[in-house]
């Protein structure tokens, strides 16, 4: 379990469960022992059964999908085969035709994974995957989200508007077999959330900078209490509330007179590793001769209370993004 501390994400976003990406290039013939699967350049799809030799030919995916066709084989009305496709994929890709970790919508379990499940044991005699994830569906106020509704909100949209951390704390604040519901006072909590993280790796890091502190120890044992939570079931959810525990620690150790600057250094690289590990982006603003002395200036103004200097050089510290 060591990976997950030189690694900067896991495989946390519910989209990147996927382990199998397609890319636009047309392939070459795949051979199955019951079925040959070809993409032709008409953008066609023919499937061929062993068994008769029949050939079947079937339009573009995309537009079978959303008109509903139907075509002839010998057997009986056809459909389109994406259950067929994505075994074909898996079987070229991985050897022997099996995946450890396959991802899906809850909606997509019958008949579409069924289906997956049934022709690899046909193919293969073993499922098609070691585990199955299936996540449950997003709502808007408590409203399925399809474009039927109009309520679509695309990623980019979202991460454009929210940043990338609050779209992520989101995704992560519920186990993903459970719904996520997106509401106004939902997001204002998640913020308030993402915030609290932020405010602590800012302050922290300044104080830091400014005595001089540096180094790379953590405590492990905090770290590993996190990953638990995400090896049992991807517990993301708990896995945040440690997060916010660490938070905690360090706002605890901030407010005492007397400071333990070994305790804040370690606790603070801590934070900073549970926050990678789970895919957030946190960079702390690195300071310059000249910020750290206009810096220091305001702690001097603060500690004197000279409030008019030390408003005016907070002022400066903010325009600058230091604060």
């Amino acid at each position: 379990m060591e990976n997950y501390y030189t690694s900067s994400t896991l495989l946390l976003p519910l989209a990147a469960l996927s382990l199998v990406s397609c890319n636009s290039q047309k392939k070459e013939e795949v051979r199955q022992p019951n079925i040959i699967f070809m993409m032709t350049d008409d953008h066609t799809t023919q499937a061929m059964s062993c068994y008769g030799g029949n050939l079947i030919q079937t339009p573009n995916m995309d537009r079978i999908a959303n008109e509903g066709i139907r075509f002839d084989s010998p057997w009986s009305k056809g459909r389109p085969g994406w259950h067929t496709e994505c075994v074909v994929m898996i079987n070229d890709i991985f050897e022997g035709g099996k995946i450890d970790i396959h991802g899906g919508g809850q909606d997509l379990k019958f008949p579409h994974h069924e289906n997956e499940i049934a022709q690899s044991m046909a193919c293969h005699h073993h499922p098609i995957a070691h585990t199955w994830m299936h996540n449950q569906m997003i709502n808007i106020d408590n409203q399925k989200m399809s474009k039927s509704l109009g309520n679509v909100i695309w990623a980019k949209d979202m991460v454009a508007e929210l940043g990338c951390n609050v779209v992520k704390w989101f995704m992560l604040s519920s186990h993903y077999r459970n719904p996520l519901n997106l509401t106004e006072e939902v997001l204002n909590s998640v913020k308030k959330e993402v915030a609290k993280v932020d405010n602590v790796i800012k302050s922290v890091s300044l104080y830091l900078q400014v005595n001089g502190l540096d180094g790379n120890e953590y405590c492990k044992e905090t770290v590993d209490v996190m990953v638990d939570a995400l090896e049992d079931d991807l517990n993301t959810s708990l896995a945040l509330t440690q997060i916010l525990n660490q938070v905690k620690v360090l706002n605890q150790l901030m407010r005492v007179k007397e400071k333990d600057d070994e305790s804040i250094l370690m606790n603070y690289n801590t934070l900073m590793k549970m926050v990678t590990v789970m895919g957030f982006v946190y960079q702390p603003h690195q300071l310059s001769l000249d910020e750290l002395e206009l810096y220091k200036k305001w702690l001097e103004a603060k500690e004197v209370k000279n409030f008019d200097i030390a408003d005016k050089l907070r002022s400066e510290l903010i325009s600058k993004g230091i604060l």
